[in-house]
């Protein structure tokens, strides 16, 4: 679902009342730095990082870039499947039975209910 003109120009206007250091933090809490981590990378304290999460500027564009990743990761979880099946199908048909019982059991099925 792409973003409306209004959404997107509401995020520019939100972005462009963020620090570089607040950009950048985000960045960094989104692949997992704690608030200190991200403290001393950007040279703040980590009470900083942490009064910068409840800022509303700062929600709506983690908020933002945490979406964006998230959709990016279901269209590229999505564009593999085909692959993905592809792949357990000729493994079956070389009968490795293994490939497709990881796969199966990947999906949350158990042996002991075939």
């Amino acid at each position: 679902m792409k973003n409306s003109p209004r959404d997107t120009d509401w995020q520019d206007a939100n972005s462009a009342i963020l620090s570089l250091k607040q950009h950048y933090a985000i960045e960094l809490l989104l692949i997992g730095k704690s608030d200190a981590e991200v403290a001393a990378l950007i040279g703040v304290d980590s009470a900083i990082v942490g009064q910068w999460q409840s800022q509303a500027a700062f929600i709506v564009a983690i908020n933002a870039l945490r979406a964006a990743a998230w959709s990016d990761s279901v269209t590229r979880l999505k564009s593999l499947m085909s692959r993905a099946l592809d792949v357990v199908e000729e493994a079956v048909v070389r009968g490795d039975e293994t490939v497709a019982i990881s796969f199966l059991q990947a999906l949350g099925w158990q042996r002991d209910h075939h």
